[in-house]
């Protein structure tokens, strides 16, 4: 064989085989990337995809972490408990929450502590909800995020029995909720957090809503959301919202998860009027109203009292 035919052979030997590895990179671009591809020392993988490429956010260790400003709960923490709750929260992806590449500085304030149950009894628990928004959100349709920790006291040491971070939403313009409570919602002191927030817009329409949030299936979720107020400069005359200025009752019983009542502000609890009293009970997920309960016997809601 002679060299020039020996050459020829060669070069497209060569070409055959880069068309092979061009392939094949191509086909497996995206796992290569994952594997190889350059991510930061410290990172948080976001699930949204930008291209069909995964992105990465620095875990910053810089964002501000604040307890001093306590607006709704005046009551001081042991030290042990403020630690772990800032840790936790300093170590979370709050890029990825909040969907922004680099936060500057991340407020953390705690506005709501209780100890639960109230008796002070032996299983006693510390429930802090905190809320947290960066620097540059606040605007008309900003929120910020609740989260909530629950402490236990274990061998003369608070532990962290569980943590939602993030799980609700504060008030409009990025503020804190307007409220936080902090309520039994059933059986072996279940309990429920009732977050209170408001809504503006279009030249004069506001609402404020209750919303009751409780634990499903290791979820911290809401289970029901009730309008407790509105007014709309364009509301038509004869339009009657009922739930305005509604107020919200546990019906404590031995279910495991308690059932809830409504009424409007001037109404009595024995009220028969349909629509007037109103009845939710828990269908596993979610409250759901039960419109039979005004032909049953009743009892007359005293919040257990």
């Amino acid at each position: 064989m002679s060299r020039e035919l020996t050459n020829k052979l060669l070069i497209l030997n060569s070409i055959l085989l880069a068309i092979i590895l061009s392939l094949l990179l191509i086909l497996n671009f995206d796992v290569l990337v994952e594997k190889f591809g350059y991510k930061p020392t410290e990172v948080a993988k976001t699930d949204i995809e930008y291209y069909g490429q995964k992105w990465y956010y620095p875990v910053q260790d810089s964002l501000k972490a604040c307890f001093d400003r306590l607006r709704l709960d005046t009551t001081e923490l042991p030290d042990e408990i403020t630690e772990i709750v800032a840790a936790k929260l300093k170590g979370f992806n709050w890029n990825n929450e909040f969907q922004e590449e680099d936060l500057h500085s991340i407020e953390h304030n705690r506005i709501f502590a209780q100890e639960f149950p109230p008796d002070r009894g032996p299983l006693r628990k510390w429930v802090i909800l905190t809320f947290s928004n960066f620097d540059s959100n606040f605007y008309h349709a900003a929120r910020g995020r609740v989260s909530l920790f629950e402490f236990q006291m274990e061998n003369q040491h608070w532990r962290m029995t569980r943590n939602f971070i993030a799980f609700g939403d504060g008030d409009e313009e990025g503020f804190e909720p307007i409220g936080c409570e902090l309520v039994r919602i059933g059986r072996n002191n279940k309990y429920a957090a009732i977050i209170h927030t408001s809504y503006s817009g279009q030249g004069g329409h506001l609402m404020e809503f209750k919303s009751v949030y409780l634990e499903v299936d290791g979820v911290f979720k809401s289970a029901i959301d009730f309008t407790i107020f509105e007014y709309n400069n364009y509301l038509v005359p004869f339009i009657n919202y009922s739930e305005r200025y509604l107020e919200i009752q546990i019906i404590e019983s031995d279910k495991a998860y308690f059932d809830i009542a409504t009424k409007s502000e001037d109404a009595d609890w024995e009220d028969k009027t349909f629509g007037v009293v109103k009845h939710f009970v828990f269908t596993g997920e979610f409250y759901e109203e039960n419109p039979c309960w005004l032909y049953t016997d009743n009892p007359i809601y005293t919040n257990g009292e």
